[in-house]
């Protein structure tokens, strides 16, 4: 782009690491954001939220919360969609300890979650794997008695 003598803005700079981290190469995001800051760029609500997203989707929460206070230094309050992908990844990991004190972070900043289709699926998903748990618990009783 630069080479034809048209510079990125900030949304150009969003979009690109919103595509990284899709995409799964958050190292890639995360150079681009050091890029972006370097040429007078400074991230917005939006660019941290694609990297705390990006991160956990890469099961990499030590450096998604590491996100969060960086925004947090940067003047920049988290919402809901900085600290939800946090909550579904600890929650897919079996992790409910840590998903519950993170939400519990939330709630003392004022923040509610509003997506509760992360427990509620979660739920069902161990609810599930739960019945199937005791069919094969019964199934072992019956065969062994």
């Amino acid at each position: 782009m630069e080479e034809k003598r048209c510079s990125p803005g900030l949304v150009t700079y969003n979009v690109m690491i919103g595509g990284f981290c899709k995409a799964g190469a958050v190292d890639e995001a995360l150079k681009l954001n050091k890029s972006m800051t370097e040429k007078g760029f400074d991230p917005d609500a939006y660019t941290y939220n694609m990297l705390i997203d990006g991160f956990s989707r890469e099961k990499r929460f030590r450096e998604a919360k590491l996100m969060i206070t960086e925004m947090c230094r940067a003047g920049l309050n988290p919402n809901h969609f900085a600290y939800t992908p946090l909550i579904d990844g600890f929650m897919k990991q079996g992790n409910m300890a840590e998903a519950f004190r993170v939400k519990e972070e939330m709630v003392a900043r004022g923040i509610y979650l509003d997506n509760w289709g992360i427990i509620i699926n979660f739920i069902v998903e161990i609810t599930g794997k739960l019945i199937i748990l005791r069919e094969c618990i019964s199934k072992y009783l019956k065969k062994n008695n």
